[in-house]
């Protein structure tokens, strides 16, 4: 009766492992999980935009590095009133030439700067200006060796309080 026991056991726990197995790995649970979760629990929605135009409300001044490639290129809000613009490319520059650039740029456009990062793998500037926020974020990924610039523009619309 034992080895029954004991068989069965086993049997039970191969059936469950191979069932956590399946389900952590089929990508079709997964995305839908994740899809309802992200349209359910936040309500952002996203709108891709051709990255040869600019999304709405960023800023048409702000330096994009010639021939630059465009990996995002959106515009998102949320049920609250949070807007935001965000192009993201890979850079040949360096870090530390891209802050240089980019937080020059938030002072002549009158952002105030509120905060900054200067790290050797990860820079960041991020400055205020009336009702809308811009941040520049520049890393470097450790494993290819890509360079990119992540800059978003946000604000409040539609009566959405903001702090600063």
């Amino acid at each position: 009766m034992n080895k029954k026991l004991i068989i069965l056991f086993i049997l039970t726990a191969a059936l469950a492992i191979t069932a956590g197995a399946y389900f952590r790995t089929n990508n079709k649970f997964n995305t839908a999980r994740n899809h309802r979760a992200s349209r359910l629990d936040i309500g952002v929605v996203k709108k891709n935009v051709d990255v040869n135009q600019i999304p709405v409300k960023f800023p048409t001044d702000i330096p994009i590095e010639a021939g630059a490639k465009i990996t995002q290129n959106y515009n998102a809000t949320a049920p609250d009133g949070r807007f935001q613009a965000t192009r993201v490319f890979e850079t040949k520059a360096t870090l530390a030439d891209n802050l240089t650039l980019y937080k020059a740029y938030l002072v002549k456009a009158g952002y105030k700067i509120q905060s900054m990062i200067d790290q050797p793998t990860l820079k960041m500037v991020y400055g205020t200006k009336d009702n809308g926020n811009l941040q520049v974020s520049i890393d470097e990924n450790s494993q290819s060796h890509i360079k990119t610039v992540n800059i978003s523009y946000t604000e409040m619309v539609n009566g959405g309080v903001q702090g600063k």
